[in-house]
């Protein structure tokens, strides 16, 4: 099951790539168009293709969320993504000391962390709740943080979800234990995680974020029918596949995994993927407007903000 969660979804063009040719030399092009659909719609939606578009809009806040691989990256990598894209927030998941030395430099003047994950802000930010660490895994799914932007306070849940990464290696036996096990344990879990995470955001007001590496594929069944009163930032903002991982240039990347959710008060006009050798999975820098919760106060004094 695992396996074909995460399979690269260009592999279900292997059959239309074989039969193509032998229907055209077979005498039975009549039938090509059957192979021509079935491209069209693995090429399109199974892959995740979104035909989203950034926005115009008033910019009230820029985050920049990036699973940083527990620091194993290149921090000039990483410093130089900071410093181009000029975030008002930064949400670490994954993080680990060599990363989390790019932000401690003075550019932000609050820095929190909570277990793996790291919230560096222009805005005092405080820690709110944490979700209930996993035994078998000694895992902490997600922590919910609140930032004091000068709009209002916004829930930010900094998400890492369990992977099942160790059920796909070929080292360590992970593929024979998922195989004489007969399932996965991993995913029952990661799906419990993913279904409590969506709870706790249906009480964080409209000014909420949840940011990270869910470790679910975009269209797969693990978030079928989970986040959707929230806007998916890259769907709604950007054109294309927007492939997390892996990200450090070695593979091209075939999955998107990590994810940019905001509640209705909160709206995404511009996304960015940003690849590079910082990390094994790109990080998502999202621009966010506000909705229909802007405050008297934002809506009577703020400036627009210029951005690129």
């Amino acid at each position: 099951m695992a396996v074909l969660v995460y399979l690269p979804r260009v592999a279900f063009l292997l059959p239309s790539i074989m039969l193509g040719p032998l229907l055209w030399f077979g005498g039975a092009r009549r039938w090509l168009w059957l192979q021509a659909v079935t491209a069209l719609l693995v090429l399109g939606p199974l892959m995740g293709l979104h035909l989203g578009h950034a926005r115009d809009g008033e910019l009230a806040l820029r985050v920049l969320s990036w699973q940083v691989w527990y620091g194993q990256g290149a921090r000039e990598a990483l410093a130089r993504a900071l410093a181009a894209s000029d975030p008002d927030v930064v949400v670490f998941e994954a993080a680990g000391q060599n990363a989390n030395a790019v932000l401690q430099g003075g550019r932000f003047a609050h820095y929190l962390q909570e277990d793996e994950f790291v919230v560096a802000s222009r805005w005092p930010v405080r820690m709110v709740s944490e979700a209930e660490t996993i035994r078998v895994a000694y895992h902490r799914p997600w922590v919910h943080f609140e930032i004091q932007a000068p709009f209002g306070p916004v829930q930010a849940f900094a998400v890492h979800t369990l992977t099942p990464r160790s059920t796909l290696e070929l080292r360590n036996g992970g593929w024979r234990r998922t195989l004489l096990d007969g399932t996965s344990k991993v995913l029952p879990l990661l799906d419990d995680e993913l279904g409590v995470l969506d709870e706790e955001l249906l009480h964080a007001g409209p000014l909420a974020f949840a940011c990270g590496d869910f470790n679910a594929s975009d269209g797969g069944a693990l978030l079928r029918g989970r986040f959707k009163r929230l806007t998916d930032a890259f769907a709604s903002t950007h054109f294309g596949y927007g492939y997390t991982f892996p990200a450090d240039r070695k593979f091209p990347g075939w999955l998107r995994l990590d994810h940019f959710y905001a509640a209705h008060g909160l709206i995404p006009v511009r996304t960015e993927v940003l690849r590079g050798k910082g990390s094994d999975h790109a990080g998502l820098l999202v621009d966010l407007g506000l909705g229909w919760a802007r405050t008297d106060a934002h809506s009577a004094g703020q400036k627009k903000r210029d951005r690129p």
